[in-house]
């Protein structure tokens, strides 16, 4: 009975783990730009693979991770809260009321 409960125990903590790396690998991925998402893509694959093909999967990649919604928009909507812009900073300040 208490094999069966350690061994319980054991592949629960396994699959946490399992979870948490899923999930901390995803979120290194997410919200990139494409040029952020294309570079990274390009860094991970073999050096042994010819250009031309390399382009070919990074650009599969990329137009799949953008069709799922990953990918972070190159410019960024200043009416939402991850591109508001703070306007206690007296730089943002001075870009708005140079605009107006």
């Amino acid at each position: 009975m208490v094999k069966k409960l350690l061994f319980a125990t054991l592949i629960g903590g396994i699959i946490a783990l399992a979870m948490k790396k899923t999930r901390m690998d995803r979120e290194t991925w997410t919200d990139l730009t494409e040029d952020e998402a294309r570079d990274r893509l390009k860094q991970r694959l073999p050096a042994k693979i010819p250009d031309e093909k390399r382009e070919r999967i990074v650009d599969t990649v990329v137009t799949k991770m953008r069709d799922r919604g990953v990918l972070m928009d190159d410019e960024i909507d200043v009416t939402t809260p991850e591109g508001a812009m703070d306007l206690t900073d007296a730089a943002d300040v001075a870009e708005v009321t140079a605009d107006a």
